[in-house]
Order: C-alpha cells, then structure tokens, then sequence
C-alpha cells in the first residue's frame, strides 16, 4: 500500500514538473507573418500549337517564416489564393477564367519547394474543369520536379481541352 502512494506521488509530482517545464519550441524565435500581392500580364503558358494561352493572374499571399533557437531560417510557408484567367494570344476574345484557387508553397533549406492543394482549376460552361493542377508538387532547388501526386493537366502535357475551347 506504501509503494502505491509513493509511485502515485511521484507520478503526481512529475505531471506538475512537466506541466511547469517550458517547451524546448517556446525557446524557439517566434515565426514571421507578412502578407503581399504578385501580379502577373501576358504570362505564356501553353503552347497550343498555332498559339499561345497566356495567363493574367493576381496571387494573394500570406507568408510565415520559421527560425530555430538560435534565429536561423529554417523554412517559409506561403497561402496562395489565386485569381485569374487565361487567353488565346492571336484572339484575345477567346478566354477563360480561372477559378479562385487555394495552395500552399513550402520553401525548404536545400532550396526545394513543396506545393499543396489545387493550384488551377479551368472550367468550361457547361463542361466542367477542362484543366486542372491539384495534390502535391515537390520541386528541387534547380527547379527540377522530383515527385507529384494528383491530376496536373500541365505536368501530363494534356492541353488538347484547353487549346480547343480557346481556338
């Protein structure tokens, strides 16, 4: 019955060490918030052939950059929302809007970045998304894409949906 106290007592005695204790993240320095716009005219985007989809986009971004202890960057994680359309550079009247994505973009230390979420979603009236970009993208530092997962009609080189409704 003694032994069961003590143990109870000490276990008592370490949930109130622990709970007094700081977190080792608490010593971390805090993270950084800012918030900016990109905007972008007469993007090229997809070669169609006999034209040019360009892309007219205004990107919202709310970024946050993490330090360790010792104040060094360690990473950045942006959220994009993005709104925008896409066009037939020989006839401009040919178009169609983007609708409002959402994604985030990770920046690492080795200079790779990691998308996430539906980067492009192009719908035709009546037909539905004709092109999409949605899952996880991960770039190298080069720029090079070394993993994906998802529906990305830019990655699988499927444009024949999207240069047909802006012909």
């Amino acid at each position: 019955m003694k032994s069961f106290r003590l143990a109870r007592l000490l276990l008592v005695g370490l949930v109130i060490l622990l709970t007094l204790m700081p977190v080792g993240g608490a010593w971390a320095t805090p993270p950084e918030h800012s918030t900016y716009q990109l905007e972008w005219e007469a993007m090229e985007w997809v070669d169609c052939g006999d034209f040019w989809v360009l892309e007219d986009a205004v990107v919202d971004v709310r970024a946050t950059n993490f330090y360790d202890q010792d104040g060094n960057w360690i990473r950045t994680q942006e959220h994009w929302t993005l709104n925008g359309f896409v066009y037939n550079l020989e006839d401009p009247t040919h178009w169609l809007p983007e609708n409002p994505t959402h994604f985030t973009v990770t920046y690492d230390e080795a200079g790779g970045q990691t998308w996430v979420g539906r980067l492009i979603a192009i719908p035709l009236p009546g037909q539905g998304i004709i092109w999409e970009g949605a899952g996880i993208q991960v770039w190298d530092s080069d720029w090079n894409l070394t993993f994906w997962a998802g529906p990305n009609d830019w990655i699988e080189g499927d444009t024949d949906a999207l240069c047909a409704a802006l012909e």
